[in-house]
């Protein structure tokens, strides 16, 4: 689910130089549309016309969400409800919080551009930054946000690490795109168990050379 109901968020309505901006809460969301409590400013409902572009921003322990969008409708009864319409992929925009610091490494390894294809990429991924939560990588090939891809560690762990027999594949998020080249992704490590976090997490230890 892209937000949750009852999840506090804040509108930004494109309307204005500054634009306004109205707290209210997620009444509902699915794949036709999102439904926010009409916002409310000095006890009156806040209207707004159908077709007005608005930005949706949800802030939580993990970063932030951003998801532009358009209001298709604007409810008064039985509740005052701004529906808005479902956004596309393009339109959705995450920025992780960091939980850990990362560092930089020079390291290339087979991927997947699907987790579950049956051959690696021919060319490999640069890992240019690590932690135990994601990476930061290059490559020639167009990533989508939100794409799965999978990520052979094995080369860093078995490098830095003292486990040479140790094989780590982590499946990993496209989370974010850096710049406007399309060749540089932020990914996010999204099941690695705790044998495989803890030997990448000494390779790093051995292998950094300075946080980023």
């Amino acid at each position: 689910m892209l937000v949750k109901p009852g999840s506090r968020v804040k509108v930004e309505v494109d309307i204005g130089d500054p634009k306004p901006i109205f707290h209210t809460v997620v009444r509902s969301c699915d794949p036709r549309a999102i439904e926010l409590a009409a916002p409310t400013v000095n006890g009156k409902k806040v209207g707004v016309a159908s077709g007005t572009k608005v930005t949706l921003i949800e802030v939580s322990s993990t970063g932030l969400l951003f998801i532009e969008t358009l209001v298709e409708e604007v409810k008064s009864q039985p509740q005052a409800l701004w529906l808005l319409k479902f956004p596309t992929l393009e339109s959705i925009r995450r920025i992780q919080r960091r939980r850990e610091a990362r560092y930089e490494v020079d390291v290339h390894v087979r991927w997947k551009k699907s987790p579950d294809a049956r051959d690696f990429e021919i060319d490999p991924l640069h890992v240019v930054n690590i932690n135990t939560m994601g990476a930061l990588v290059t490559t020639e090939k167009q990533l989508l946000i939100g794409e799965d891809i999978l990520l052979d560690l094995s080369p860093l762990v078995q490098v830095g690490g003292t486990l040479t027999g140790q094989k780590v594949l982590a499946r990993s998020k496209v989370v974010r795109q850096v710049g406007d080249s399309g060749r540089v992704f932020g990914v996010s490590f999204e099941a690695l168990d705790r044998l495989q976090r803890s030997s990448l997490n000494e390779a790093i230890r051995r292998l950094k050379s300075r946080q980023v």
